[in-house]
């Protein structure tokens, strides 16, 4: 189903519901020439998922596929900032950054040697499986970055 072709970018990953000619349709619906769409952004959103890609036309696809890939990373992010919150922090009771958090010497050394421009970028990696978290506690203790130093 092609979006209206004003704000589309904006509207993929926000969407709630689909109108068609003043009646509730699904995304995948098929519309017909001269069919009035109003795309409903208010209320609980749907999810971008990737088989919107089959139904939608080629400009529509570009813009979800960068809906998707921000998802994909927001996850992977989060995966990673559990992992690393889960094998460091849990029995510490502290967070991640506090002390020792960006601008600090040894979290920038630490994150310069992963190649990780912040530490949204390393949750990132390591919840993607692109940085193992053995390699990060590997790098933790080789800067001596402590429990103490992490929690203050």
């Amino acid at each position: 189903m092609p979006l209206p072709p004003s704000n589309k970018k904006f509207l993929l990953d926000k969407i709630s519901a689909v109108e068609v000619n003043g009646h509730l349709a699904q995304i995948s619906d098929h519309v017909n020439p001269g069919d009035v769409v109003e795309v409903i952004t208010h209320g609980p959103r749907l999810i971008p998922m990737e088989n919107w890609l089959t139904y939608c036309n080629p400009s529509t696809a570009r813009l979800l596929r960068v809906v998707l890939a921000t998802e994909s990373l927001k996850a992977a992010a989060e995966q990673g900032r559990q992992a690393i919150k889960n094998h460091f922090i849990q029995p510490w009771s502290g967070g991640i950054g506090r002390t020792a958090g960006p601008g600090t010497d040894k979290t920038d050394n630490l994150l310069e040697q992963l190649s990780c421009a912040s530490l949204e970028d390393l949750y990132a990696a390591v919840g993607g499986g692109a940085i193992r978290l053995e390699d990060v506690v590997a790098y933790l203790d080789r800067y001596e970055i402590t429990k103490k130093a992490w929690v203050g």
